[in-house]
């Protein structure tokens, strides 16, 4: 899933880069590279949750769109991984 590829590349990549004695590169950049990556793993783990939460008991009365109204707020997270890219 999107939330579990986001997680992989925090624990892959990013946090190697940020604990380590003597990166390879500055940890300006490392944070430039990532950006928030981390909120934005959070916000999709709310939401896969909660997907994952309501597909069992999904039926004709079922409302997914409500997991999405509840999680637009927290999709700001978003407007600062955007005005990042270059």
């Amino acid at each position: 899933s999107y939330a579990n590829a986001l997680e992989h590349i925090i624990r892959v990549f990013q946090s190697p880069l940020l604990t380590q004695a003597k990166p390879p590169i500055p940890r300006e950049d490392v944070m430039a590279i990532f950006s928030n990556i981390a909120e934005l793993a959070g916000v999709h783990k709310f939401v896969q949750s909660d997907l994952a939460a309501a597909v069992p008991a999904f039926d004709e009365e079922t409302r997914l769109g409500r997991i999405f109204v509840q999680a637009c707020e927290k999709l700001v997270v978003y407007s600062t991984y955007v005005n990042n890219y270059e």
